[in-house]
């Protein structure tokens, strides 16, 4: 284990044995958890050690983990995983491209090689094509899901 890795594992494993009382829907409340952890999570740290904590509880427990601003950690069901993960991370993604073609739409296509401006132009198409993906794909999703509530 590298250095990085080993700077949080005490705290990381302190919160292991913390959640190990809860199960899949329940929720850990930043003030039940941060004390654990030994600092709040917007301190330095603070989300390194959450994020962490998420990826082993999915690891070794399959949970999945949604971080609640104001709340905590919701330890999902595998109903509530099935229904919210594949939305919000389609959000996420779609963003993601909307940010991207943002930021190529600001290069100068004039400055660039011909070769150049041609991978642009064709990384740009292809991300136009993702974003019409998703969004097909998330409103098909919120269709099902809706009917399965």
């Amino acid at each position: 284990m590298s250095k990085i890795e080993e700077k949080y594992e005490a705290e990381v494993d302190a919160a292991m044995e913390f959640v190990s009382k809860y199960g899949k829907g329940d929720i850990l409340k930043w003030t039940d958890l941060e004390p654990v952890i030994g600092r709040h999570r917007g301190d330095i740290g603070g989300w390194q050690i959450i994020n962490r904590l998420r990826a082993r509880l999915m690891k070794e427990r399959q949970i999945v983990c949604l971080a609640e601003p104001t709340v905590g950690l919701r330890l999902l069901t595998d109903r509530e995983a099935a229904l919210e993960v594949p939305t919000l991370r389609q959000k996420k993604a779609r963003r993601q491209i909307n940010r991207g073609l943002k930021e190529t739409d600001a290069v100068d296509v004039g400055m660039l090689s011909t070769h150049g401006s041609i991978a642009l132009a064709l990384a740009r198409k292809h991300m136009k094509e993702q974003r019409v993906a998703i969004s097909r794909g998330r409103r098909e999703l919120e269709a099902l899901t809706k009917q399965t509530r």
